[in-house]
């Protein structure tokens, strides 16, 4: 037993208050357990609200293939990978608006705070990840599963390989939708 072991000083409660503190404990864990099976049963029951006010079964569905070789997406990419991707010195307090999925909200929306910015040098020689407005943006790396629509707020803007951009065809499917 090393000796900055045996020095550890820990409170001990006498045995009827380390017990009355176990049961406060299992009462407080029950209560989180219960609190996600809640929330469990609202995501199922939320999904199947909207399944009975949207589902059509005369609407087709249809894979992302099948709408990129059919022109209603026009884009399917995410960012630069291998040698060109940006490094950490790569960026400043100026440059190019540089999205990653950090950037996207549990609620869809771009936090421009988590935004960082790529020295324009370095992003002038990236040719994939560059994003436009009415992108859908899908985060499929660390927070999975976020999605934002882009909203053009930068002149210029590039994804990391974080997010995979989508851009619709405006004459056959809409960016909200």
């Amino acid at each position: 037993r090393p000796a900055h072991v045996a020095n550890i000083v820990i409170p001990l409660p006498s045995l009827a208050e380390q017990r009355r503190i176990a049961e406060v404990l299992d009462r407080a864990e029950a209560l989180r357990a219960k609190r996600r099976a809640a929330l469990d049963q609202l995501d199922s029951l939320t999904q199947s609200f909207f399944l009975d006010l949207f589902a059509d079964p005369n609407i087709p569905v249809r894979t992302i293939g099948d709408l990129l070789e059919s022109g209603v997406l026009i884009l399917h990419k995410d960012g630069n990978h291998g040698s060109l991707y940006p490094r950490a010195d790569d960026f400043g307090d100026e440059g190019i608006p540089f999205l990653s999925a950090k950037a996207v909200s549990d609620d869809g929306l771009i936090d421009n705070a988590l935004v960082e910015n790529l020295r324009e040098d370095k992003a002038k020689k990236l040719r994939i990840g560059w994003i436009s407005k009415g992108d859908v943006l899908l985060a499929h790396n660390a927070s999975v599963g976020r999605d934002a629509l882009y909203d053009g707020r930068f002149e210029k803007a590039l994804i990391g390989t974080s997010l995979t951009a989508f851009r619709p065809n405006p004459k056959a499917l809409d960016s909200q939708y």
